[in-house]
């Protein structure tokens, strides 16, 4: 039997990108989807923060790991006012498995920004990355043939033997259209002309 999936209960964000006081999401009440706001209002924060925590060297992909060629490195995890109010920049969050609840913190800040051991765990059940921006997604979809696409979300998903099957349709469907197309196929069955 499968083991039971890991929920994310919380995220919290203390002088971490848009939030510097600490700013706790709480995913308890209904299961988030997506993440809704006007411009400006820290979206992009809570998305950065959850790559943040499960990133393997506590960075983000998008910023880069130094200030150089125009990328902000990991200087720009931390809220510009966050070190004049003495708060350390950190992420938090809580999980859930059946009925045990973990949580983990990482400091968004120093050199060592070792992962907690639960999002390490939880990270190892990912087989593509959770986060999926604009730009990713765009990429996939202008990089790839359709076929290609199709098999990637059904690996993904585990659907490896739904991808085989589809194949296996798509090639039958062409031998019968090949064969209706073939004249010869209607002379070995009896039929002189096609209607």
């Amino acid at each position: 039997m499968p083991e039971a999936p890991y929920y994310l209960t919380s995220l919290g964000l203390t002088g971490f990108r848009a939030y510097l006081q600490p700013k706790t999401f709480d995913f308890t009440k209904k299961r988030s989807l997506a993440v809704f706001a006007p411009n400006g209002n820290g979206k992009s924060s809570i998305i950065d923060g959850l790559e943040f925590m499960f990133s393997t060297d506590g960075t983000l992909e998008r910023l880069g790991q130094r200030t150089i060629h125009n990328q902000a490195g990991t200087a720009a995890l931390a809220h510009n006012r966050s070190e004049e109010a003495k708060i350390i920049p950190s992420v938090e969050i809580g999980v859930v498995k059946g009925t045990t609840v973990a949580t983990g913190a990482r400091p968004a800040t120093g050199s060592r920004r070792p992962i907690p051991a639960i999002a390490g765990a939880v990270n190892a059940c990912f087989v593509i990355s959770p986060i999926i921006r604009g730009h990713a997604l765009r990429n996939f979809v202008e990089n790839h043939s359709a076929e290609d696409r199709y098999t990637d979300v059904a690996s993904w998903l585990q659907l490896g033997s739904l991808a085989d099957v589809q194949k296996n349709l798509r090639v039958l469907r062409a031998q019968i259209k090949a064969a209706a197309e073939d004249n010869d196929v209607f002379r070995r069955i009896g039929h002189t002309d096609r209607a």
